[in-house]
Parts: structure tokens; C-alpha cells; sequence
């Protein structure tokens, strides 16, 4: 089920933020630090993808302990990343629902 943030246009939802950030200092912390975790999380699934490529080319078969690191480091980054938008999300929507 679409939450109130989900359903509204790409103008509005860039108001929602803009307003969500500018309302209080907790919220501007928040979203800093959201940003940070999703720059953080795009990264490490870059730096995971790039050692899996660098394994197959330049290592040969290797061993399976770096292709099961390199598992690892990709699905942590992306838990990471849907957690942490999730909650983000959920925070944006419960900020438009008190505002109205």
C-alpha cells in the first residue's frame, strides 16, 4: 500500500524535502545523515561489483572466499540502502501527515 509521500507528483515530493529539511534542526541532521548512508551504500556496491570484476579478469578462478566477500559486501550495501530509505521514507511521510 502506497503511503502519502509514494503518491505524490516529483515537484511535490521535492517540496516535502525541501520543507522536511528546513522545518527543524533534527530533520536537517537526519536527512544529512541519510544522504551520507546512501552515498556510503552506492559506493561500497560499486567498490564490491569492481572486486568481483577484478577477481574474475585478473585473479582467473581464484578463490571462492573473495567472490563470497565480494557477496557480502553487495548485499550488505544494498540492505543497507533499502533500511535506510525505508526509514527515511517513513519519517517524510509521518512529517507530511502532521503538517496537515
Amino acid at each position: 500500500m502506497k503511503n502519502k509521500f509514494e503518491r505524490l507528483s516529483k515537484e511535490e515530493k521535492k517540496e516535502a524535502l525541501k520543507n522536511y529539511k528546513n522545518s527543524n534542526e533534527k530533520n536537517a541532521i537526519i536527512y544529512k545523515k541519510f544522504r551520507k548512508l546512501e552515498t556510503a551504500c552506492l559506493c561500497g556496491l560499486v567498490f564490491g561489483i569492481g572486486c568481483a570484476i577484478f577477481n574474475t579478469i585478473y585473479m582467473g578462478k581464484g578463490f571462492i572466499y573473495d567472490y563470497i566477500l565480494d557477496a557480502i559486501i553487495i548485499v550488505f550495501c544494498i540492505t543497507s540502502y533499502v533500511v535506510s530509505r525505508k526509514y527515511f521514507i517513513k519519517e517524510v511521510n509521518n512529517f507530511i501527515i502532521k503538517k496537515k
